[in-house]
């Protein structure tokens, strides 16, 4: 979801405005071992400097349940869906930013907030961040870059 916002749309001042809104932007290592792959790495780098928050390192324990549980994920779906425990354990608000479809489905299953690209586009078209036609063109260009998404929006 981080790299949707990086590289497909070209537009991460919008993940960026949600911390106007109270959120805080917390990248699992897992998360950002994935990213580093990406030509986009760079500049993901320096907005952890200053916009994104980089969470402490899983053992090998911690997330060897979820790992040996739900095999067809990547580390970085499972580090989410890690955190998303946590915090949900501790009674904290959080949620996790999913697109992938089995990852959103075992979220889903373990009763986890979740929330995709589109959904944090809606949210800030619903503050005010956005307007409707940005809303419209930003998912168009989603859809055109072959993001799963519904045909009615």
């Amino acid at each position: 979801m981080l790299i949707a916002f990086y590289t497909e749309l070209g537009r991460p001042e919008l993940l960026h405005l949600l911390k106007d809104f109270g959120y805080d932007l917390l990248i699992p290592r897992g998360v950002f071992r994935e990213v580093s792959l990406d030509p986009s790495f760079d500049r993901i780098q320096n907005d952890i400097r200053d916009k994104l928050v980089l969470l402490n390192e899983l053992t090998g324990r911690e997330i060897g349940e979820l790992k040996s549980r739900y095999i067809s994920l990547g580390l970085g779906e499972l580090e989410v869906i890690w955190w998303g425990k946590h915090f949900k354990g501790r009674n904290e608000d959080y949620v996790c930013a999913l697109d992938d479809l089995k990852a959103r489905k075992i979220a889903k299953k373990l009763e986890l907030n979740i929330i995709g690209t589109l959904g944090i586009i809606k949210l800030l078209n619903k503050f005010g961040v956005i307007s409707k036609d940005e809303l419209f063109k930003l998912y168009k260009t989603l859809k055109a870059k072959g993001f799963r998404l519904p045909d009615k929006f």
